[in-house]
């Protein structure tokens, strides 16, 4: 029974260390807001790149730098936005949160706290397309994301 007991927490030990043979995310892409108030029109385009580690299988903490070209009724702005982030996976699911760090991407991108929900599809091996829908709270500006994702 003992041997038994012991087996079977060695075979559960080695698949929970093989479920994720990786620790790092290196993820690039896009993202497109759009917003329509009283005051302004105003639509942003990003271009990102992040890295990712991981601390346990579901949960990610990393940053990102991006770079936005911001159009706020026919005046056109860049801005380059340093974030730290998280994200919790259930499944290929998760939701993750991200906040500004420094003054220039508060002022052109949105201040505060972004939540979002995003999907990890596999498209190979270590690679993976990720769509995700993020809100930024304070601004209350929607953005649609579209990143690859490589697992090093």
């Amino acid at each position: 029974m003992k041997k038994t007991i012991l087996l079977l927490a060695v075979l559960a030990f080695s698949f929970s260390a093989n479920a994720q043979d990786y620790k790092w995310t290196l993820a690039g892409g896009s993202a497109f807001e759009w917003a329509k108030n009283t005051d302004a029109d105003f639509s942003v385009g990003t271009l990102s790149i992040g890295s990712y580690y991981s601390l346990t299988e579901n949960l990610q903490l990393g940053v990102g730098l991006a770079m936005a070209f911001a159009n706020y009724d026919g005046e056109t702005e860049s801005a380059t936005a340093l974030s730290l982030a998280g994200r919790y996976f259930f499944n290929q699911l998760y939701v993750g949160a991200s906040y500004p760090l420094n003054e220039d991407a508060e002022s052109s991108m949105g201040e505060g706290i972004n939540l979002g929900l995003g999907y990890r599809l596999a498209i190979a091996d270590r690679v993976d397309f990720v769509p995700s829908f993020a809100y930024n709270l304070d601004g209350k500006i929607p953005q649609l994301s579209m990143n690859f994702e490589i697992k090093l």
